[in-house]
């Protein structure tokens, strides 16, 4: 047998629970150190113009990953990809997988020179306010350059992670995170501690290891589980490939719709905050950090782990079982982020305290970045619940109704960004004018897919949402009352300050979510008395 015609090894033992539980806790893990990769950039450089240039240069890099392929190109992928190996067309599947690996490469090596070259004038395009700033500007520039790189394995990486997920490997992809935050953690302090030793290196040390970082994450740990589970890397140049093709129809408008959401969230902001004092960008990028946390930890790993099955069931025409599976992930996905923006919202202070007050970085910046983080925490039911809502429409190979919705809600965020970055609120308007254009993103998505899928049970929607609201009212204020009454200062103090009022508010939480009857309650309710009468049976 060919290498081509070689059955792909699938792992057979992932459930959507498990694969769902799998992605929450390396998800949790991969923004855990990601958390400690930005508290290391904060405790040894603090938050000032170097650290506004680092968090600007990575937009340009981003920006080729999004337009490349990002998520769009997994998601294109993953659907064809999976409709092969349902069909047990392995070495169509294969066959697809080469030939978009070999082009995609190509193509990203031609745009990484070109982008090389044009480094300052894509900078002064994209950050205005920094052009004037000699200093700030060139090293912008100069962490462009080495970031830039990075781009190709990152894209390729993409294209690694949809075979993995079609195949059910769901680990590989999630610790590439990991390893690539730690990269960055040690390149800073190999920077920081040996910069001035060798070629002046400071925060370069962070680039630098981003750049390792995504070498061995998203190229070399996904490859080599590829390699395992049967796929060939030889170059196919076959451009007439079937798969190849729908792939491509499919991606392209993926690209535009789910590039506008990540510009609309992370570059957008940056470039905006370029307008604002030397800080601005960072407090701005470390309080989307956080909010980004609740967002990949329940949404995205709820909406990777429902992928393959939507898919599945869309290929099946099995729309019935396809608005089940996409409800019941929308109403995860609530229960879960309603309660934590909340306390995410009560707590900000603490929190930023928590992750980032310490060495360079003083209490006025907790302060700046607390604020942009309260109207961004607005935002994390809106965006988690998007993950859901464009996988929904993606299973079914309807890729561009996401776009133009994306391509609205990147209008309305733009002129609100324009109008509110002047404003008292500063980075906390740049941080409200993203959280209202993705509430307005998910409505409008949420409508159509209910009209394609016959139905989205709104009204039991709106009744769980009415009782998120209420619980989580009470638990704020019982979360505020709380923090009120603690002191503050040590990092026990810190650590407490965060905790107890989580725990009080969340008790309060499940008192009154006990008295709503929803089925989700109901079935946690009845997994907590067996779990009570089994310990009771043991003593």
């Amino acid at each position: 047998m060919s290498t081509a015609m070689k059955k792909l090894v699938r792992n057979e033992r992932a459930t959507i629970a498990s694969a769902a539980v799998i992605n929450m806790m390396l998800i949790g893990l991969s923004r855990l150190t990601g958390i400690v990769r930005d508290i290391g950039r904060t405790t040894l450089f603090g938050r000032d113009w170097h650290t506004d240039a680092y968090v600007s240069a990575f937009s340009i890099p981003d920006l080729i990953y999004f337009l490349a392929s990002g998520g769009a190109l997994s998601a294109g992928f993953v659907p064809v990809f999976t409709g092969y190996l349902t069909k047990g067309e392995d070495d169509k599947a294969t066959k697809t997988f080469r030939v978009l690996m070999t082009y995609l490469g190509l193509l990203l090596l031609t745009v990484i020179i070109v982008f090389e070259f044009l480094a300052p004038q894509l900078v002064a395009f994209m950050f205005p306010g920094i052009v004037g700033d000699e200093q700030k500007f060139n090293l912008t520039v100069l962490l462009v350059r080495i970031l830039l790189p990075a781009q190709f394995f990152f894209v390729l990486g993409s294209l690694f992670t949809g075979a993995l997920w079609s195949l059910r490997y769901f680990a590989e992809p999630q610790v590439q995170s990991v390893l690539y935050n730690l990269f960055i953690f040690f390149g800073g302090i190999l920077g920081a501690h040996f910069g001035s030793h060798w070629l002046g290196m400071g925060i370069e040390g962070m680039a630098i290891g981003a750049l390792t970082g995504a070498v061995v994450g998203a190229g070399i740990v996904q490859a080599r589980k590829l390699c395992m589970a049967g796929m060939s890397f030889r170059p196919c140049f076959d451009w007439r490939d079937e798969g190849a093709r729908q792939v491509l129809k499919l991606v392209i408008p993926v690209v535009f719709s789910l590039s506008v959401t990540q510009i609309n969230a992370i570059i957008l902001p940056r470039s905006f905050s370029s307008l604002l004092p030397h800080g601005a960008a960072t407090a701005v990028e470390m309080a989307n950090r956080i909010m980004q946390l609740p967002v990949a930890l329940f949404g995205s790993s709820i909406g990777i782990a429902l992928f393959p099955n939507l898919s599945a069931l869309a290929t099946k025409e099995a729309i019935d079982d396809l608005r089940k599976q996409v409800v019941i992930g929308l109403r995860t996905v609530l229960i879960m982020t309603v309660p934590v923006a909340v306390l995410m919202a009560v707590l900000r202070e603490p929190i930023v305290s928590l992750f980032f007050e310490y060495g360079q970085w003083k209490a006025e910046d907790t302060r700046a970045t607390a604020l942009a983080l309260l109207f961004y925490s607005f935002g994390v039911p809106a965006m988690s619940c998007q993950q859901v809502l464009a996988r929904g429409f993606y299973a079914m190979r309807d890729t561009w109704t996401p776009v133009w919705i994306g391509l609205i809600s990147f209008a309305i965020a733009f002129v609100l960004n324009a109008t509110l970055v002047h404003s008292p609120l500063q980075q906390g308007g740049l941080a409200l004018a993203f959280s209202i254009s993705a509430w307005f993103n998910i409505l409008l998505l949420m409508v159509l897919l209910s009209k394609r899928l016959k139905g989205l049970e709104i009204k039991t929607l709106l009744q769980l949402v009415l009782w998120l609201c209420l619980s989580s009212s009470v638990m704020g204020v019982v979360a505020t009352f709380t923090l009120s009454l603690m002191p503050t200062g040590s990092i026990p103090e810190r650590i407490a300050q965060v905790a107890l009022p989580t725990i009080v508010g969340i008790v309060f939480f499940f008192a009154i979510m006990a008295r709503s009857n929803l089925t989700e309650i109901r079935l946690l309710v009845k997994k907590f008395q067996a779990l009570k009468t089994q310990m009771l049976r043991k003593r």
